[in-house]
């Protein structure tokens, strides 16, 4: 599959790594995000790499929202690879304190998943983790050449693969055969009819006892 995958120049550290994992990469400066998937000239998806400390820095400061008001202007589908671990960030951070005032600062965990949840809800931003650099590259390679491909869908709705005809719906029900069921329905003539006969009605069908009756009484109504 021919398409450009790009690596932005600004990331003084990822380009190298990414241009030595995949020499086939273009560095080109990036409007938006970290990687991107181009073809004939148009971007397919854009992958945001955040490590955990910047991640936690750019949602104090607001700073989050304007890149991904960014990302949503260049690009269709857009990534967010959230790089490190949560136990050595919760570790480090009673440590840090705010350069200008002197404070310890806080990790707020209650505002860092509620704005990740936002970006997911409300921004429709897909998000990876990742615990190391190598992995987040490989990931977004993999992701940009995914997409490339024509694989990505919109989310599939589940829909039963059985059960779904009023046939189907009446031999779910214990004690209900397939021939009781067809004799059913062709009395009564369907599901919501069967449903409204009191089990005596029911039990003057052939085959249809006390037991069944109250079985289909039960998973009708």
């Amino acid at each position: 599959m021919q398409f450009d995958f790009i690596v932005d120049t600004r990331e003084k550290y990822v380009m190298p790594q990414t241009l030595k994992l995949y020499p086939e990469a273009i560095p080109e400066a990036l409007y938006a995000g970290d990687f991107a998937a181009r073809e004939n000239g148009k971007f397919l998806v854009g992958v945001e790499r955040k490590e955990l400390m910047d991640l936690i820095g750019s949602i104090q400061n607001k700073r989050l929202f304007k890149q991904i008001d960014k990302l949503h202007e260049t690009y269709p589908i857009i990534i967010l690879i959230i790089e490190g671990e949560m136990a050595a960030l919760r570790a480090t951070f009673p440590r840090l304190k705010n350069k200008r005032t002197g404070k310890q600062l806080e990790f707020k965990e209650g505002a860092f998943w509620g704005t990740l949840a936002s970006v997911v809800v409300r921004d429709n931003i897909h998000i990876y983790h990742s615990l190391t650099m190598n992995e987040t590259i490989h990931m977004a390679h993999n992701i940009c050449t995914k997409i490339a491909e024509g694989k990505y869908q919109k989310v599939r709705r589940w829909k039963p693969k059985n059960k779904n005809t009023p046939l189907d719906l009446l031999k779910i029900i214990p004690g209900v055969t397939e021939s009781v069921a067809k004799e059913l329905l062709k009395k009564y003539g369907n599901v919501q009819n069967i449903s409204m006969q009191t089990q005596k009605e029911l039990c003057t069908n052939k085959s249809v006892g006390p037991a069944v009756a109250k079985n289909i009484k039960k998973y009708l109504c």
